[in-house]
């Protein structure tokens, strides 16, 4: 299948470290018998104590992102490590790390706050009603527009306090736009308990992944529903040569 064959490509070429990372993500998520809880927690009733709790969850909100997140950085991170200053790229990868990871934690609560609202009121299955806002928000313009903004490399400056809050601020925003694309797809797995949240997450991780190899489109409706051309696609994930070539346009085809 070229959706499966493009994601095996972006994971098996990821850097080592990215590489390392997610496979630590879904080990430990795997052995930490909390983070089987959380989707159960979520379709609880109590709605005041369930935010609160919300809060205590961070760690396995962070894990979801340390397991699931890293495939879909390898572009953006490679492009803040060729645009710094060799002694200052340590700091300009924690920096854009810092900011992307604080906008998914705020989102991460607020999704798991809305699942909770969404299994108090209705009597539907909530997984369904969820699978309903992922198709809805799949089609719209908007979605196709955060896969654009995506696809985003903007300047970065090399020397001075500037430098530092421009690696801060383009983890910030590139957080935000992965999270316009991808907020839907990830409430799936929160509102999923027992076997089929594990069975979503590395669905909603493939989907991602084959939304973020494609080339920005133009905005319309159903613009974002994935239509691969498997050699092109499988190139744009040649991170090693990316480095070696560095690309002129501000926007790239790699995830």
């Amino acid at each position: 299948m070229p959706a499966l064959q493009v994601a095996w490509q972006a994971v098996k070429r990821l850097p080592a470290p990215l590489l390392a990372a997610t496979a630590a993500g879904w080990t430990v998520l795997a052995l930490r018998e909390s983070s089987a809880s959380l989707p159960a927690f979520c379709l609880s009733g109590d709605t005041l104590s369930g935010n609160i709790a919300a809060l205590t969850r961070l760690p396995d909100l962070a894990l979801m992102l340390l397991a699931m997140m890293p495939p879909l950085l390898a572009s953006p991170l490679q492009h803040v490590w060729r645009r710094s200053l060799t002694r200052r790229r340590g700091r300009a990868i924690a920096l854009f790390v810092l900011g992307y990871v604080a906008i998914w934690l705020a989102v991460g609560v607020l999704l798991v706050t809305a699942s909770l609202v969404l299994a108090a009121a209705t009597a539907l299955p909530a997984i369904a009603i969820g699978a309903l806002i992922a198709l809805g928000w799949q089609a719209t313009p908007l979605k196709q527009a955060s896969l654009n903004l995506c696809h985003r490399r903007p300047a970065l400056e090399a020397f001075g306090i500037r430098a530092e809050i421009d690696a801060l601020v383009y983890g910030t925003t590139h957080g935000i736009w992965c999270a316009g694309a991808c907020w839907s797809l990830m409430l799936l797995p929160l509102l999923a308990g027992g076997p089929l949240h594990w069975v979503l997450m590395p669905m909603v991780m493939l989907i991602a992944i084959v939304e973020r190899a494609r080339a920005p489109q133009p905005m319309r409706w159903n613009a974002a529903w994935p239509r691969l051309r498997v050699g092109r696609e499988v190139r744009a994930l040649n991170y090693r040569a990316a480095c070696r070539n560095p690309p002129t346009a501000v926007l790239e085809t790699a995830p």
